[in-house]
């Protein structure tokens, strides 16, 4: 596959990410001002894992990219392989769901976005 097909793939993916993370936290916004919109679980669904299948990835998503154990986990790698996302972005994002930190994860997306379509332009 050549880059940039890969960063076109890349660029196509973070704007559904984008897209549906910020319409998921306005749907699960709560009068109290709590939200809680799972950044990875989204992010799986939007690669087209089913979520009866999430419950099988039993490593973090670097781990899964360059060492997958089954087979729901090498389609995941296979399609951020694709995209050419890389081992920080990933661990970026996983930490920063993990910290349930909705800014940092939409600045990162964006951050990335803006990377990509340089360099697909």
């Amino acid at each position: 596959m050549s880059k940039q097909n890969e960063q076109s793939k890349k660029l196509e993916l973070l704007n559904k990410v984008i897209d549906q993370y910020t319409n998921a936290k306005k749907v699960q916004y709560s009068p109290e001002g709590l939200e809680s919109c799972d950044f990875l679980t989204l992010f799986y669904t939007i690669l087209g894992i089913e979520e009866t299948d999430m419950g099988k990835i039993e490593q973090n998503i670097v781990n899964v990219v360059f060492s997958p154990k089954n087979h729901i986990e090498s389609k995941i790698s296979i399609l951020l392989n694709e995209a050419g996302f890389t081992p920080m972005e990933l661990a970026r994002l996983e930490s920063f769901s993990y910290l349930n930190d909705q800014i940092s994860i939409m600045r990162d997306l964006q951050r990335m976005k803006k990377k990509v379509s340089v360099l697909v332009a």
